[in-house]
């Protein structure tokens, strides 16, 4: 079974999708960075809802929107012994920090939003497939998106049907 170490694949994530591009398009220097923003992905339903933001400096902050059904709560995933407690309640009992905060770390000030939400997910997730991180590229925008989110959420609940969230964000 593959261990997953969220802390070491969010820094090998980061550094890697900030390689430049190496096509004919030119030395990356004469290349203008053109930042992409990240387009949130269909969370399925009964799964653990995160909503993150990035809030401006060098960090995402994140808090639990929803554990997920016994369902989403049953994947767990191993966790090295060496990382705090937190990563392990992350992803394997994420209803334990439905009070606090969540602060991911970022080296530096990123140009480039698509690949923040990335390391939000991939951090808050890990591999559970029963996992979905909402992201903003800032606290209103996240807002915005959590409320239609959970509009969508409430009334399938209401309604009796399941959730489909694929066209939620655009």
């Amino acid at each position: 079974m593959m261990t997953i170490r969220p802390a070491c694949l969010s820094l090998t994530l980061a550094a890697v999708l900030t390689l430049p591009p190496t096509h004919a398009a030119g030395p990356a220097k004469d290349r203008p960075v053109v930042p992409s923003p990240y387009e949130n992905k269909p969370v399925p339903a009964g799964s653990t809802v995160w909503y993150c933001a990035y809030g401006g400096g060098a960090s995402i902050s994140c808090r639990l929107g929803d554990a997920g059904s016994p369902d989403a709560q049953r994947f767990t995933q191993a966790v090295s012994a060496r990382l705090p407690q937190a990563v392990h309640e992350i992803l394997n009992a994420p209803a334990a920090l439905a009070d606090d905060v969540v602060w991911i770390p970022l080296l530096t000030v990123p140009l480039d939003m698509e690949l923040v939400g990335e390391l939000a997910e991939a951090v808050m997730c890990g591999a559970k497939p029963m996992c979905g991180v909402i992201f903003g590229e800032s606290p209103t925008r996240l807002s915005e998106l959590v409320m239609q989110y959970e509009t969508t959420r409430l009334s399938g609940i209401a309604a009796g049907a399941s959730l489909s969230v694929a066209s939620l964000y655009y």
